[in-house]
């Protein structure tokens, strides 16, 4: 596929990095908005943001600010059009309005929608257009985020979305994710209800923030930002959002509770406390100190880690699934945490194949590429052993899925499509085949004379 010219229409923070992440691969991108100086300005905000949206500044000459009213006709020339605008139907379908007399003929057209239904979105759609319509959910940031969720309707054009595949994982750089057109999509439907579950179950257990992202960072297969970090970073109102529209449009979701905002979560964003975008959320910095909310009292407290054996000896075992089966049996905090929270989102996210995926792959691949977690759900389900884990579930009153039964019987979740999963480095690396390792990366003895290199630094960088 041959895109050398995109428009993105909405220039803020999503938009903006999406039109720098096009021109760092080299496309000439028209970054439209309600006028000219708030693509501009929004542009210029781009330019300073860190990370980085762009490679080198000299992309920005790649991107050219316009407005809706006045330069609508420059999509003309483009061979995609993408809709980035805030999530309101109404305000996207009177975009459309102004975009469909412009479109070219066969260019792409689609929306960053993290969950408008698509069927909402093309209502007015002719025949035509419908064909070359799809979701692409890009994930913030977008250079340094792989996910890319693609979400395809009934008169979706099969050939085109295959075509576009080949292109954003080819030219883009992305892990693209097929999913279907449900509520939130697949990573942020898994990833917002485990966190939304470990919230929750910090408050009805009795355990503090800094504590409970101890237990639930590296310790459980998850990136160092845990749980309350992420809320910080993506800030406690999108967070809100999103809970709140699994909330309002998933009636018949057994965990649907699960997604209900607690009081003090609320209060906590009336009162401005957002996350890092405000200052304070559920950190807060103190003089030198940084502080943690308490969930009860609402005041900060400069509470220490934990230091349990259990995450000493978890914090030694560089297979993931050693480390995460060290905290998961240990009779400890840890331990009744990590059972809490663990056990029932896997069982969730077995319980969503067929409705979110048509395979546990996809399910995978977007939970690691979007939540950057060590391992999908499957993945660590299977390699901390299937009945194992089915036993634990059962022994804590959780309900084992039946996909997860089956699983049991035949011995893996992927049938005949178990080659990479986990990847040949995860294998050689829980079968002790590290050759050398350091700060950066691990060199891996892959078998037949082969050695895999893995970097594991932040935006794989060499140090």
């Amino acid at each position: 596929m041959g895109i050398k010219k995109a428009a993105v229409l909405g220039s803020g923070v999503m938009g903006s990095g999406i039109a720098a992440h096009l021109a760092n691969a080299g496309i000439q991108v028209e970054l439209l908005d309600m006028s000219v100086d708030i693509a501009k300005s929004n542009l210029k905000k781009a330019l300073k943001a860190k990370p980085a949206p762009f490679m080198l500044p000299s992309r920005q000459l790649l991107v050219r600010a316009g407005s809706f009213d006045d330069h609508m006709e420059r999509i003309a020339s483009c061979q995609w059009v993408i809709e980035v605008v805030t999530e309101n139907l109404g305000i996207k379908q009177s975009l459309y309005d102004k975009v469909l007399p412009h479109l070219n003929a066969t260019a792409l057209l689609t929306s960053n929608t993290s969950g408008i239904p698509l069927a909402s979105l093309t209502e007015n759609f002719p025949t035509e257009v419908k064909k070359r319509f799809f979701v692409t959910h890009f994930f913030n940031p977008p250079r340094y985020m792989r996910l890319l969720e693609v979400i395809a309707g009934p008169d979706t054009d099969p050939a085109l979305v295959t075509n576009f595949r080949g292109f954003a994982e080819q030219t883009l750089g992305k892990g693209v994710v097929l999913a279907k057109d449900t509520v939130n999509f697949i990573a942020n439907r898994i990833g917002i209800h485990g966190m939304m579950l470990a919230l929750h179950k910090t408050i009805e257990l009795g355990y503090n923030v800094r504590e409970v992202d101890t237990y639930t960072g590296p310790v459980m297969g998850r990136p160092s930002s845990a749980t309350y970090k992420t809320a910080d970073v993506v800030g406690l109102d999108t967070l809100a959002h999103v809970a709140q529209n699994c909330y309002d449009n998933l009636p018949e979701d057994e965990e649907r509770e699960c997604f209900k905002l607690p009081e003090a979560v609320a209060t906590m964003i009336e009162n401005g406390q957002k996350g890092r975008k405000t200052g304070a959320g559920f950190y807060k910095k103190v003089g030198r100190e940084i502080h943690t909310i308490n969930l009860e009292t609402l005041e900060y407290e400069n509470n220490e880690k934990p230091r349990l054996e259990s995450l000493g000896a978890a914090k030694k075992k560089d297979n993931v699934a050693e480390r995460v089966a060290t905290v998961l049996v240990a009779d400890d905090r840890a331990g009744t945490f990590v059972r809490a929270c663990l056990l029932p989102s896997l069982a969730y996210a077995g319980r969503r194949m067929g409705e979110i995926a048509d395979d546990v792959s996809a399910i995978d691949d977007a939970m690691r590429w979007g939540f950057n977690w060590e391992l999908g759900p499957f993945e660590l389900w299977q390699a901390l052993g299937i009945s194992k884990v089915n036993e634990w579930m059962t022994a804590e009153g959780v309900e084992v899925p039946q996909i997860a039964l089956d699983a049991a019987q035949s011995g893996s979740f992927y049938g005949d499509n178990e080659v990479g999963r986990p990847s040949p480095i995860e294998k050689a690396k829980s079968a002790g085949k590290v050759v050398h390792k350091n700060l950066s990366a691990s060199l891996v003895d892959l078998g037949d004379g082969v050695l895999g290199f893995e970097i594991h630094t932040k935006m794989n960088s060499l140090v």
